[in-house]
């Protein structure tokens, strides 16, 4: 059956393809048969193992079930499309690992700070706040010196800068992830990481440089840091000991003024404890002594305050008596004058009774009386009328009289009720007078007592005064004593503070005058310090500048491959008799280097042999190595013919034969008269041009620029790179040594300078210090002292103050005293005064009463008198009604009604029954007046009875008024011996708590601390003659500088410190250096022995890859394998290499592959991340590579980051890095050991 094909077209890991393919084949068979495309495996083929995953427009898709021809239009991912996409972060990988390893550098990172790690977002995704990664390190074998099967490193990086390391999540510093993987190969140093970069650097680097990775490999890192750290650590102690040294020379110079300044002031400690227990001694034994007699002050104090109580009491009693008393009195008089009043109203009562009584007994006497005319104007009713009118007419005569003499009588009362009314007015005026007259006495009385009580207590107030008059002539002579001798104190203080005042003020000259010196001293030291550090500098530079051209010189910059083949093998000893290039031989100065270099030409790179055989060998094997060619000059077969005219040196311009202008070693003389001798030297072109015709230009004349006459008279000449000079180099070589020479010479005679100046500046500062030590004392000092004066000053003004109070006193109490006695006779001139207005006022009170008694019994009789006119009146009055009345009844009886009988007769009847009732009140009127005069008796009783209590009263006043002057007496006797005590006490107090204050204001202490430190006194005035003895003699040190004691004993201490620190230092410089020695010895000893295996497996390695061939590591210094550098020596199969650069890329590439492996042979690391190291290679060496990197797998898991089948085909794993989102880099991961385990079958 024929097979069908079909053109399909498709894209394949980003390219367009074309392809006729069998229907029935799988899209697995295209790509593998087809396309070559052999990460895609063949496994299960029934889409179950994964072995054969392809992405076809982005989704995963088993290609062993998917048919070829259905890819037409689609675009198909394999692995090999993954891996090899610039960007899509694959070397991420790499820089993750180096970066949890700790690395520092952001350029290897590939960027420009180290924040660039953080993720920064895509166009989907934010950017994260942080950068974080793990590694887990296999740890079952404890490579790793932690007790844990599993290791993880963690190195996290915020944006913030802040940054953590962690090991197995536990806190780090990046010193301890160093320090673990030390040996092992891992770590930032280590060989776990291999780039392109590290490939080409082993095999391009110097000899020197390539000792790091093979100490990592050899497994000394660890100790190389260990003799670093040690190393350092020598370092420092020697630094430490300069400075130790510096600041032991420091104290020296400080110590012995601080011992003087000590000395002293322990004396003047001693002096000033001495005082200070005399003096707290003293003040406790003036308070105790001042306490016992405030003890006994107090109980005086407390019986005359008890007494004066006492009788302040005694006299509020008598004062509250004496004011019942009054009120009593005046009670009684308001009680008698209520009687009275209550009498004269009875009186009037009564008296109105009887002429109510009289007027009714009247009216009785008339009814009967008109009862009687009646009767008898009945008896004449039977008259004629003639009869009638005379009585008619009689009666109207005496009805008329009767009404004249009621006129009279009536006028008459009105008269003597006039009277009555001015008398009774005049009874109350009296009495009036009376009660005023009563109360002007008891007032007066009052005063009396008050008089006799301010003049008894001025007698004892002039007692008092005189009492404290004598007390203050008593303390006046204290106190002029105490002022007296403030004012001595106050005075020798005053010239102590002055004497201090100068002293501080010498001092501060003194100190400005080293401050002065001082401040020379440090800016000479700084303008020292200025050019030690420019000369350093330009010694350094000069040097820095000289190695640089002392390098070029070594590696023969400049000079033809040949010649340096041939130095190089010499100096190997591959040939010997080789002396060197001319210009190693010869010196000149530099104004004749660019002229001797121009004569010499080519020359100048000739090589000096000692002989024609070692030249001849040379070029055998120039010729051999196929190296170039050399022009060799024996020494044994140069002839020299220099210029011999007589006249040269005439010539004007003329400088000199050039083999005259350089100086060399007599055995290499003849080389530069063969080479120099028929070369002049002129000064300019000029001259030159006229010596080389003078001598028809047989010679060649080369001018100090450069320019040139030939021989035969042609000239060359132009500029002339002075950079590019051979000799000019020799010369600024030299040049730059002997400047750099000078500046270091001028650094060490700035040093030996700076050290002088240091040494004076210390001692001047040490100076400063000791003199700011005492001028800080001499300021406490003059603090204490000024603090003493001013309280002093004010002592003194307070007792100047005090004694003025004193003086004043004493004035006020005198002007007082004789006020006093002023007061004590006015007051008893005031009593007599008082008591002559007292018997006065009693005169006319008795006068008054005299006249009151008889104006009382006139108003009674006038009383009586008005009562009679009264009744008169009234009975006039009746009897003009009782006329007027029959007047009437005869008018009625003349016009002989029996009508007005008849009234008559009833009218009789109703007088008879009027007389009756009145005759009843009467008698109640009657009964009423008698019972008003047992009133008046018993009022008169009640008054009788309060004039003899007011008698009472007053005699009891009498008596209180003579106790209340003798109570006075004694209150005030009192309150003088109270107020002596109390101002006595206070006195006291007011000592006490000056000493108290002393002892704060001297000592901060309290009086129970000062008891503690007390001292017991056996002679009191002993010890103040010696207080006084210790005062002078601490005034004699003068300024003291206490704090120099504690000053010298922390300098000496630090001196002892400081010495005890030096033999520490120096012991730890013999550990140290001892340590250094054991640690280069093991590093000597492990470094030759690994060095050895990594020699021995590095020319098997190379001659199984290479296929043959001959290669080696070789020590330039055999003799000091932990400073030596390694030259790699190759010979790849057919070939003769004398330089790795002769190599090409990808041999170079394999030999550092090689060199790689035979590290790993010998020392393992954990894993090795190699990131297309193999890039170089062709196809045949890569799969070599690859094989052998499979066959090392055993002890080291292998990470390969590459773009070469070769490498993919040996993968046990292969992950796949794309980036489908912008940004996003994702991993696919096909285990192609697992499937091959599975199948039993190589999927390749």
């Amino acid at each position: 059956m024929s097979k069908q094909y079909k053109l399909i077209r498709c894209n394949i890991n980003g390219k367009d393809v074309e392809k006729m393919v069998d229907v029935r084949a799988s899209l697995t068979d295209m790509l593998r048969n087809d396309f070559r495309m052999t990460s895609v495996k063949k496994g299960c083929e029934v889409g179950e193992c994964g072995a054969c995953t392809v992405l076809i427009d982005g989704e995963t898709f088993n290609s062993c079930i998917y048919l070829a021809v259905w890819a037409e239009g689609k675009h198909i991912t394999t692995l090999e499309g993954l891996l090899g996409p610039n960007g899509s972060g694959k070397s991420n990988i790499s820089d993750a690992i180096k970066w949890v390893f700790g690395e520092q550098s952001v350029k290897s990172l590939r960027g420009a700070k180290m924040e660039d790690v953080i993720f920064g977002g895509s166009i989907s995704r934010k950017p994260t706040g942080f950068a974080w990664v793990s590694l887990f390190i296999d740890n079952t074998d404890r490579s790793i010196d932690i007790d844990s099967d599993e290791v993880v490193i963690t190195r996290r990086l915020y944006r913030s800068g802040e940054s953590e390391y962690r090991i197995n999540n536990n806190p780090v510093r990046l010193r301890d992830i160093n320090e673990m993987f030390m040996d092992t190969g891992l770590g930032r140093d280590g060989y776990s990481v291999i780039e392109q970069g590290k490939i080409a650097e082993i095999v391009s680097a110097k000899s020197t440089q390539r000792r790091e990775i093979f100490e990592e490999a050899a497994g000394i890192s660890r100790f190389r840091y260990r003799k670093t750290e040690a190393e350092r650590k020598l370092q420092q102690a020697e630094d430490n000991l300069v400075r130790l040294r510096d600041i032991m020379q420091e104290l020296e110079d400080r110590v012995g003024p601080l011992k003087a300044q000590s000395e002293k002031a322990k004396q003047y400690v001693v002096l000033a404890g001495e005082k200070k227990s005399l003096e707290i001694s003293l003040w406790l034994e003036q308070l105790t002594k001042l306490g016992r007699q405030l003890a006994e002050l107090e109980d005086k104090t407390l019986l005359a305050a008890n007494d004066r109580t006492t009788a302040q009491r005694r006299l509020d009693e008598i004062e509250r008596e004496l004011e019942e008393i009054q009120h009593k009195t005046q009670d009684a008089n308001l009680y008698i004058e209520h009687k009275r009043e209550r009498i004269k109203e009875f009186e009037d009562a009564i008296s109105n009774a009887k002429v109510e009584a009289a007027v009714k007994q009247n009216t009785i006497d008339h009814n009967n009386d008109t009862i009687a005319e009646l009767e008898k104007e009945l008896e004449r009713s039977e008259l004629s009328a003639g009869e009638l009118e005379e009585k008619l007419t009689a009666l109207r005569e005496d009805y008329q009289n009767r009404l004249d003499e009621a006129q009279k009588t009536r006028e008459a009362l009105e008269g003597g009720q006039k009277a009555l009314e001015a008398q009774r007015q005049e009874e109350h005026r009296l009495a009036a007078e009376q009660s005023a007259l009563a109360l002007q006495k008891e007032e007066l009385q009052g005063q009396i007592h008050r008089a006799e009580l301010s003049a008894e207590t001025a007698g004892t107030l002039a007692e008092e005064t005189v009492t404290r008059l004598e007390a203050l002539r008593g303390q006046a002579k204290d106190k002029d004593e105490n002022l007296s001798r403030l004012r001595e104190e106050l005075a020798g203080h005053k010239a102590f503070a002055e004497e201090l005042q100068e002293r501080l003020q010498s001092l501060q000259n003194s100190k400005n005058g080293y401050l002065y010196k001082l401040k020379s001293r440090s800016d000479k030291q700084a303008e020292a310090e200025s050019r030690q550090r420019n000369s350093e500098k330009l010694a350094g530079e000069k040097l820095q500048r000289a190695q640089v051209l002392s390098d070029l010189e070594k590696n023969y910059e400049s000079f033809n491959n040949s010649v340096k083949f041939v130095m190089k093998q010499a100096g190997a000893g591959a040939l010997r008799g080789i002396v060197g290039p001319v210009s190693s031989l010869i010196k000149t100065e530099n104004r004749y280097s660019t002229a001797v270099e121009i004569a010499l030409g080519a020359a100048i790179q000739n090589i000096v042999a000692q002989d024609e055989g070692a030249a001849k060998r040379a070029i055998a094997l120039l010729k051999e190595r196929g190296a170039g060619r050399a022009t060799f000059l024996p020494l044994t077969n140069l002839k020299a013919n220099p210029v011999s005219e007589s006249d040269l040196a005439a010539r004007g311009g003329y400088v000199g034969l050039a083999s005259e202008l350089v100086q060399c070693d007599d055995r290499y003389r003849v080389v530069m008269d063969s080479l120099l001798g028929r070369t002049i030297v002129a000064e300019d072109i000029d001259a030159a041009t006229a010596i080389a015709k003078a001598y028809s230009y047989r010679y060649r004349v080369v001018t100090l620029d450069g320019q040139v006459v030939n021989a035969g008279g042609s000239l060359t000449g132009g500029s002339v790179n002075k950079n590019a000079s051979i000799l000019s180099r020799r010369g600024e070589i030299d040049a730059l040594t002997a400047e750099a020479k000078k500046y270091a010479k001028q650094a060490e005679e700035l040093e030996a300078q700076l050290t002088e100046l240091r040494r004076e500046t210390d001692t001047i500062q040490a100076t400063v210090d000791g003199i700011e030590a005492e001028e800080k004392t001499a300021r406490e000092d003059l603090i204490s002292a000024q603090t003493l004066v001013d309280r002093l000053a004010a002592n003194v003004e307070e007792a100047e103050r005090l004694n003025e109070q004193a003086l004043r006193e004493y004035d006020d109490l005198t002007a007082r005293m004789e006020q006093l006695r002023q007061q004590k006779i006015s007051g008893g001139e005031l009593v007599k005064k008082l008591t002559e207005e007292v018997e006065r006022l009693t005169r006319l009170s008795a006068e008054g009463m005299a006249a009151h008694e008889m104006l009382t019994a006139a108003i009674t009789e006038a009383a009586e008198k008005v009562t009679a006119l009264q009744m008169e009146d009234i009975a006039r009055q009746k009897d003009c009604e009782a006329v007027q009345m029959a007047i009437e009844q005869m008018e009625g009886q003349q016009s002989g009604s029996e009508a007005a009988l008849a009234a008559l007769r009833e009218r009789q009847e109703q007088l008879k029954k009027d007389n009756e009732a009145i005759r009843e009140e009467i008698e109640q009127i009657t009964a009423g007046a008698q019972s008003g005069s047992s009133e008046i008796e018993e009022l008169r009783r009640d008054i009788k009875d309060a004039d003899a209590q007011r008698d009472q009263l007053e005699m009891r006043r009498n008596i209180l008024s003579k106790e209340n002057s003798d109570v006075i007496s004694r209150r005030e006797a009192a309150a003088s011996e109270l107020l002596r005590l109390q101002e006595k006490s206070e006195g006291m107090q007011e000592q006490q708590n000056s000493i108290s204050a002393k002892m704060w204001e001297e000592y901060e202490l309290t009086r129970s601390e000062a008891a503690e430190q007390a001292i017991p006194l056996e002679d009191v005035g002993a010890a103040q003659k010696r207080l006084s003895e210790l005062r002078s003699k601490i005034r004699a040190l003068g300024a003291v500088n206490v704090a120099a004691i504690e000053e010298y004993e922390e300098v000496s201490g630090r001196y002892r410190f400081m010495k005890e620190q030096i033999d520490d230092a120096e012991n730890a410089k013999k550990e140290l250096t001892r340590l250094i020695t054991e640690l280069s010895a093991q590093m000597s000893a492990i470094f030759t022995e690994r060095f050895a295996g990594i020699n021995r497996y590095f020319g098997e390695i190379f001659r199984e890859l290479f296929g043959g061939g001959h290669a080696e590591l070789r020590l330039t210094d055999a003799t000091d394998p932990l400073e030596t550098g390694i030259e790699i020596i190759v010979q790849p199969p057919g070939k003769i290499i004398k330089n790795l650069s002769a190599l090409s890329g990808g041999e170079q590439a394999f030999v550092a592959i090689c060199i790689y492996f035979a590290i790993l042979r010998v020392n393992p690391a954990p894993f090795v991340l190699i990131d297309e190291i193999e890039a170089a290679l062709d196809d045949v060496n890569v799969g070599k590579f690859a094989a052998y990197l499979h066959r090392m797998t055993d002890h080291t898991q292998f990470i390969s980051i590459t773009h070469r089948r070769g490498t993919m085909e040996q993968g046990d794993v292969l992950y796949g890095v794309t980036m489908e989102e912008e940004g996003i880099s994702k991993l696919l991961r096909l285990d192609v050991a697992e499937m091959e385990k599975k199948f039993g079958k190589s999927l390749n």
